[in-house]
């Protein structure tokens, strides 16, 4: 398909080629297939609210870092994070969601984590969600909500980043940067 949307907004993808639809025509009903973002978008809207029933309710942000940690693909303007796997992301939606870093991320002092539901523990001491990681090293983040438990490892660094700001990305060396309180990858455009 050569329809589809690529920029730098794109947060993941989902068929859109060849999609089995039912039609009416002339007064009667079949089935057909058709292609488009449309279909893209409905699949995706569909996981999400699925996974909404399995969790008990997930915010914007806590479904795409869902989607994030099980998909464990790099940004990039195509396939945002990766492509929705239904079955995936419907297993992990029964457990806790860690937002704000990634599991193996790499991340300049200060980083705030959060969590969907549980108790959480960083380095084996009580964590509160939304709190604040400030030591420099590397650290585990384990969520534990009844039976489920979900841990991320992740390198808090002491280095301040260089970067360069151009006229549509910021370019940076090393860390995990965050724009408007989401991923970024360095290069990408800011603009959308």
């Amino acid at each position: 398909c050569r329809f589809s949307q690529y920029n730098d907004s794109v947060d993941l993808a989902a068929p859109g080629c060849d999609i089995t639809v039912c039609e009416y025509k002339n007064g009667v009903s079949s089935y057909g297939t058709d292609s488009g973002t449309s279909y893209s978008a409905a699949i995706v809207s569909g996981i999400a609210a699925l996974a909404c029933g399995i969790s008990g309710g997930l915010t914007c942000d806590e479904f795409l870092w869902l989607c994030i940690s099980e998909l464990g693909a790099e940004h990039n303007r195509y396939t945002g994070y990766g492509s929705v796997s239904a079955p995936e992301i419907l297993v992990a939606a029964s457990s806790p969601v860690v937002c704000g870093a990634a599991d193996g991320g790499t991340y300049p002092a200060p980083l705030t984590v959060a969590f969907s539901r549980g108790s959480g523990y960083l380095d084996g001491s009580p964590f509160a969600s939304g709190g604040t990681v400030t030591a420099v090293g590397k650290h585990t983040l384990t969520v534990i909500d009844g039976d489920d438990t979900v841990s991320v490892s992740f390198t808090v660094t002491g280095e301040i980043p260089t970067y360069t700001v151009g006229t549509d990305s910021i370019v940076f060396t090393s860390g995990t940067a965050f724009l408007d309180g989401m991923p970024y990858t360095s290069g990408d455009n800011i603009y959308p």
